[in-house]
């Protein structure tokens, strides 16, 4: 089997796999083993693609230690730089989501959730969702406090 990409395609792999391999290696090595092969796997398949490199005029974004190609530091900083972005949207989204969730469940009884349909359950939550999303927006995480009861 052969694919035939063209040089936007092979770099846009090569973002993605990056991408994927520091997901994977972070998860293998703060969360759980499970995660280590697939982050092995990731690196393999990212030191294969760039043996290729060359062929697509991209030698600029790989670097070489011991016969074993990666990403260089300029291209990996960029792949950094867009996971952070998303760690920082999804780190607003969950908070804001689990607190609407959060809420949902203190101001309705089991009773008054269970004569709700699933499309009224999900509209209440994001009415409260976006109550959140306004104060983030405004104040970020300055607005929460930890309280001890």
């Amino acid at each position: 089997m052969q694919i035939d990409l063209n040089r936007e395609q092979f770099l846009a792999l090569v973002r993605y796999l990056a991408s994927a391999g520091y997901i994977y290696g972070l998860l293998g090595d703060i969360v759980d083993d499970k995660f280590k092969k697939q982050s092995d796997e990731t690196d393999e398949l990212e030191n294969y693609l760039l043996r290729y490199a060359k062929d697509f005029d991209c030698e600029k974004i790989v670097d070489e230690f011991e016969g074993k190609k990666f990403l260089s530091e300029k291209e990996n900083d960029k792949i950094l730089d867009d996971i952070s972005e998303y760690d920082e949207y999804a780190f607003w989204s969950e908070l804001a989501n689990r607190l609407a969730k959060r809420d949902f469940f203190r101001t309705h009884s089991q009773q008054e959730i269970e004569k709700m349909d699933d499309f009224e359950i999900m509209h209440k939550q994001a009415e409260i969702e976006d109550k959140y999303w306004e104060e983030l927006e405004k104040k970020g995480i300055e607005k929460f406090e930890l309280r001890s009861y």
